[in-house]
Order: structure tokens, then C-alpha cells, then sequence
């Protein structure tokens, strides 16, 4: 299962981000930073395929660390055909209370616990006091696993950053219907 990243925005599966821990300083920003909604669409033809909003509260770990496996994991149920499109685009609208200078998203794509990818995602800056759509169009190689092998079986674990400062993170168990 591994996915190319057009030129929307950038990924390339890597080693680890460094996840430092918050600081004291960074909860006002981290406090400030919501995901309002996500949808996924056909990236050819439009199509929405599965949409989302989410209450902050729940969406993020806003202790500053790392989540444990399963603590507090979200699920999300998408149609099992998502994974015949050639390519998927994922847009997420947030909202900043303060500046963001650099935000980047790195999200690892677990099976069973182990690691199979990363993506790495720029935004770059963020206006206080906005609200943004930040697309990305994530394009498949064609090889891709039986639905009923990765249903309740992946989890994605995704953390979004200024810089290398953790903001918030959160992981979310795929089931495909």
C-alpha cells in the first residue's frame, strides 16, 4: 500500500520527526489550533467520498506528549472503494488563534501496530485568527491491499507541528465499509 503525493503539497516517507514535548510556552498555540472538518473527494472527477467534523476536544491530545497506542483513538468509517481511486484529495479546514510560522503534518500509517509509511505535509505560515482549507492529493501506485485485511487495522497517527514544535496529535483507526 504505498501512496505518491502530488504536487498539492509534499510528503515522502521518511524516518521519524523528532515529537518534542510541548512547552509551556506553546499552549497557547497548541489551545488555539482546531481541525474543523475533513473531507476526502475523488481526485479526478470531485466526488465526495467521506466527510467529517470533528469536536476539537476529542480530536487532539492537548497534554503536549505523544499519545499511548490506543488512548483516546478516533475511528473514522470510509467507503471500501476508496482504495481503487488513482487519487484521493484530503482537505482539511482549521482554524489559529496565533501565528503558526511553520506548520507540517507527519502522519505514519500503521498495519497491525508496525509502521508501513510516513507522510511529511507543509503548510507553511498561518495567519492568526484564521480559518483555512489545506488540500492535499495523495495518488496510488496501484498496489493495493484486500479492504477486509486493513479494515480495523490501520491506524494513522498523525501530528501536526511549528517547526519541530509539537502542536497536537492524534490517532485514528480506519475501518473500510
Amino acid at each position: 500500500m504505498t501512496t505518491t503525493v502530488l504536487p498539492t503539497t509534499t510528503a515522502s516517507p521518511t524516518s521519524s520527526m523528532s515529537t518534542a514535548q510541548v512547552g509551556k510556552d506553546e499552549k497557547v498555540r497548541r489551545d488555539g489550533f482546531r481541525i474543523n472538518s475533513m473531507n476526502m473527494k475523488d481526485a479526478k472527477n470531485g466526488e465526495i467520498l467521506w466527510e467529517s467534523k470533528f469536536e476539537s476536544e476529542r480530536w487532539f491530545n492537548r497534554n503536549g506528549n505523544q499519545k499511548e497506542p490506543e488512548q483516546d483513538e478516533l475511528t473514522a468509517h470510509l467507503p471500501k472503494d476508496i482504495l481503487q481511486r488513482q487519487s484521493i484529495t484530503r482537505q482539511i479546514h482549521f482554524s489559529s488563534n496565533e501565528e503558526i510560522k511553520c506548520l507540517k503534518l507527519v502522519q505514519d500509517v500503521k498495519l497491525n501496530g508496525m509502521t508501513i509509511e510516513q507522510w511529511k505535509f507543509d503548510f507553511g505560515f498561518v495567519v492568526p485568527h484564521s480559518t483555512n482549507a489545506w488540500e492535499q492529493t495523495i495518488a496510488s501506485n496501484g498496489k493495493t491491499m484486500d479492504p477486509t485485511l486493513l479494515s480495523g487495522n490501520v491506524v494513522f497517527d498523525t501530528s501536526f507541528f511549528d517547526g519541530d514544535e509539537l502542536i497536537a496529535n492524534t490517532s485514528m483507526r480506519i475501518y473500510y465499509d
